[in-house]
């Protein structure tokens, strides 16, 4: 993409795929692909490229340097920075607990730098959160600085909706009460702080997972939870975390009044920390070695002598990466609201329109070896097996020689026959406390590359209001391979007839299907795995 290889995906989140490229001579970046559905936008693009040269003007120490970008009124859209082989706070908070004391004050000593420097430049972030900040071996990193600014735009959003991330939006933010600036940013820092002390939200009660309705409310009228925080740090995250703008401090001052411990942020990190840097800085410079070949592809399920043909009876591959599927179409349709960056017409109507959000095409962070991220920035993350398309490019029918016709085992490389044919079912959980399970009736006729070949209707409805949240949708096939058929959804509609839920549920998510057993087939669709949609379909009838 761009002229830069993609040597392997490291995440996906709410603006696109993240991929670890290199320069010809050998540099690592991180390249961040746009969704489709803003790149159709041609203000979203004079807005992109508006704000990643604001970006640019920020050359600090805290923040990763813009490289490279998509320029023009069409085509793809995307962004190369330096890639920084370093975990997000959000995930090592995650896997780790929260950070000792030393490196917790270290963490906001230089986030306050981070954020002088960004607003001495008179610019603001507008989505500082956990996964947006890098915990380098030499200070922690700001990323998805500048598009935060150029998705929160009037022209695009409308009045009253918010582009953010509950849990970590300010007051202001979310009432629209208030300009947005420097303060928000402050706030923003104050919650994250609170993550980073405590595994949780200062709006969060321990093992609590609240929906965003209630964590917006509590954003706007609730006093922060605090227990957990060192005592010595409370003061200055209630001064964080005022409703009030004008009573957070500004980042200038506390920055320049804070010293750093001796040793600093280096000396501050745990010896796991500092030794899984080390090794994710080795992976990347062995991956974008200019010298290095490409990375094998995964290992796939067992081979299937032809298109539509069944694994053998009784046998289940073992659990572990899947074959590369052929190339996505090139606007695989986006998600309209992705998790983590959710759009609220009202917090009345928030958790409604959030599960629709979700249910309507937010990405699937599955990596191919079953690992899930968050992805938010990409730049950080760990670089995993290639994904569909990227290792190698091949047409669909997978033989690489971009006549689609196939050869040997792939079969005709354009048929769906024999195994698929039929009616599938599958239930998933749903979403914890706020959907009910998740339902999925497919059913799938023959037919050729370019047919529509199936029908799918989901259902799951918001256990407080009772709404019906499913899609009904057309499903036409866009490629086959052995043992993986790749369907592209279409003319979504709300299952219960619901007009404001079609805009949510047209939206053509891409689905993979892959044989498990004679009669169970794997899923890999385009929602975000909290929704609790099943990861597999039973079948019910030939």
């Amino acid at each position: 993409m761009g002229g830069y290889p993609l040597l392997a995906r490291l995440g996906a989140g709410g603006m696109g795929r993240v991929y670890l490229t290199r320069t010809p001579g050998g540099r690592a970046l991180a390249l961040k692909t746009i969704l489709a559905e803003h790149t159709r936008d041609p203000g979203f693009r004079r807005r992109f490229e508006r704000e990643i040269r604001n970006a640019d003007r920020v050359r600090s120490p805290w923040t990763v340097p813009v490289v490279d970008w998509s320029r023009g009124a069409d085509g793809d859209q995307w962004l190369a920075t330096e890639y920084v082989p370093a975990p997000s706070l959000q995930e090592w908070v995650d896997r780790a607990g929260p950070l000792p004391p030393p490196l917790l004050r270290e963490l906001t000593t230089e986030l306050l730098r981070a954020l002088a420097a960004v607003h001495g430049e008179g610019l603001v972030h507008r989505d500082l959160k956990p996964s947006n900040v890098l915990l380098g071996p030499h200070r922690p990193l700001l990323i998805d600085f500048g598009i935060a600014r150029a998705v929160d735009d009037s022209r695009l959003t409308g009045t009253g909706n918010v582009v953010g991330s509950p849990g970590y939006l300010a007051p202001e933010q979310i009432s629209g009460r208030a300009e947005i600036g420097p303060a928000t940013d402050l706030f923003a820092l104050g919650a994250l702080l609170v993550f980073a002390a405590t595994g949780r939200g200062p709006f969060t009660a321990p093992d609590e997972t609240p929906g965003t309705p209630v964590l917006l409310y509590r954003a706007v009228h609730d006093a922060p939870r605090l227990d957990g925080v060192p005592e010595d740090l409370r003061p200055f995250l209630t001064a964080l975390l005022s409703k009030d703008p004008a009573g957070r401090p500004t980042a200038a001052r506390p920055a320049a009044e804070r010293k750093s411990a001796p040793g600093g942020w280096a000396a501050a990190l745990p010896a796991s920390l500092s030794e899984e840097l080390r090794q994710r800085a080795a992976r990347a410079d062995g991956l974008s070695a200019p010298t290095a070949a490409p990375p094998p592809l995964p290992a796939g399920p067992p081979t299937v002598t032809a298109p539509g043909t069944p694994p053998p009876p009784g046998h289940s591959p073992s659990p572990g990466p899947r074959a590369a599927a052929p190339p996505a179409p090139a606007h695989p349709g986006p998600p309209a609201a992705p998790p983590g960056r959710t759009r609220l017409a009202s917090p009345v109507a928030a958790a409604v329109l959030t599960v629709v959000a979700l249910l309507a095409g937010g990405f699937l962070l599955l990596d191919r070896d079953g690992r899930t991220g968050e992805g938010g920035g990409g730049a950080g993350t760990a670089p995993s097996s290639p994904s569909p398309g990227e290792a190698d490019r091949t047409d669909s029918a997978g033989d690489g020689d971009g006549d689609g016709d196939g050869d040997g085992e792939e079969g005709d490389g354009r048929s769906l026959a024999g195994y698929w044919v039929g009616k599938w079912e599958g239930v998933g959980p749903g979403q914890q406390g706020y959907t009910s399970q998740y339902r999925v009736n497919l059913e799938l006729s023959p037919g050729e590359v370019g047919d529509v070949v199936g029908h799918q209707v989901s259902s799951v409805t918001d256990n407080m209001t009772g709404l019906e949240l499913g899609c009904t949708e057309t499903l036409k096939l866009i490629a086959v391979r052995s043992g993986e058929l790749v369907l592209q959804a279409s003319s979504g509609k709300s299952t219960a007839g619901a007009a404001w839920i079609d805009s949510s549920c047209d939206k053509n998510p891409v689905y993979t299907l892959t044989p498990d057993t004679e009669d169970v087939m794997h899923v890999e669709h385009p929602l975000d795995p909290e929704v609790g949609a099943p990861d597999s379909l039973r079948r019910v009838a030939r």
